[in-house]
């Protein structure tokens, strides 16, 4: 009869070892990257305003808009203009490259030819509306949307 020997592997724990701390260094280097991304990201992330900051704000719309309506001068009238066509700065986005875009508002994407429409503006009267207003009017829409019930 043939003697059985033992089956041996060389370096067959080591290797494993050596192979399991490979591992652990690999995962703690993704660990590492992923915290530093994080960190990398937070800093750059504007908090939302506060409430206190929304409300200076709602209230400086409105007094815009109740001393325009009252026709003061150097006061800007916002419900008093006119629609211009602006080719420059117009439009904001491309539909297309848009992925938050509602199928509903989607014309170019269902074949509508006449893209036109997408370069006009409201205009008042005697005042220059600054393009961050609406991204006032977009927060305040927001807070007003997400305040609770009274």
């Amino acid at each position: 009869m043939a003697s059985k020997l033992p089956l041996t592997v060389q370096g067959g724990a080591a290797a494993w070892g050596t192979i399991r701390g490979s591992f652990h260094s690999l995962m703690a280097l993704l660990i590492a990257a992923l915290m530093l991304a994080i960190i990398y990201l937070a800093r750059d992330a504007e908090p939302p305003p506060s409430e206190e900051e929304a409300r200076v704000a709602a209230e400086e719309v409105g007094r815009v808009n109740s001393v325009g309506r009252a026709g003061r001068k150097g006061e800007c009238d916002l419900f008093s203009g006119r629609w211009v066509y602006d080719n420059v700065s117009y439009p904001l986005y491309k539909e297309k490259e848009c992925k938050f875009m509602s199928d509903q508002l989607a014309c170019e994407k269902y074949g509508r030819k006449d893209l036109s429409y997408q370069h006009w503006r409201w205009q008042p009267h005697d005042c220059d509306l600054p393009r961050y207003f609406h991204i006032l009017l977009s927060i305040l829409e927001f807070l007003g949307h997400t305040s609770p019930p009274r």
